[in-house]
């Protein structure tokens, strides 16, 4: 995601704000928070029981997202703080744009918040051809 983030940095007519959640605050997972530059906040969150961390971190998130006023929210891959991000949004009115929708990670949970997420988006920006034909597959507009 560098290149993509040091091009909106580099537009004057867009504004880069980061909000880092999930796994970038966890220290079994690296705690990489401290490598991203220029966070502009951060979303704390339970880990458990699923479905609840799920719920407070959609609430946290839309009162960032009010807060802070992004035009478009964009969310990679399928991990549960992705499809709270993009369901935060969707839900606030504000575009989703999502990276990675119509992969595959088959018998896991974040198959099917994958596609969660592809539902709730409004752009997307498939890795592969293969992906970009699930999508379409999957209803969404092929532009």
């Amino acid at each position: 995601m560098r290149s993509v983030l040091k091009s909106i940095e580099s537009d004057r007519r867009l504004k880069l704000q980061i909000v880092a959640t999930g796994m970038h605050l966890d220290r079994r997972h690296g705690r990489t928070l401290e490598q991203i530059r220029n966070v502009t906040a951060v979303v704390n969150w339970p880990k458990s029981p699923r479905a609840v961390a799920v719920g407070t971190a959609i609430s946290k998130l839309s009162k960032t997202f009010a807060t802070l006023k992004p035009n478009i929210v964009l969310v990679v891959g399928d991990r549960v703080e992705a499809f709270a991000a993009a369901a935060a949004a969707h839900l606030g009115d504000i575009a989703v744009a999502h990276v990675h929708g119509g992969d595959r990670a088959l018998g896991q949970m974040d198959d099917s918040l994958r596609h969660a997420i592809t539902k709730l988006a409004h752009i997307h920006f498939p890795a592969t051809p293969r992906s970009a034909r699930r999508l379409e597959k999957m209803g969404e507009d092929r532009w």
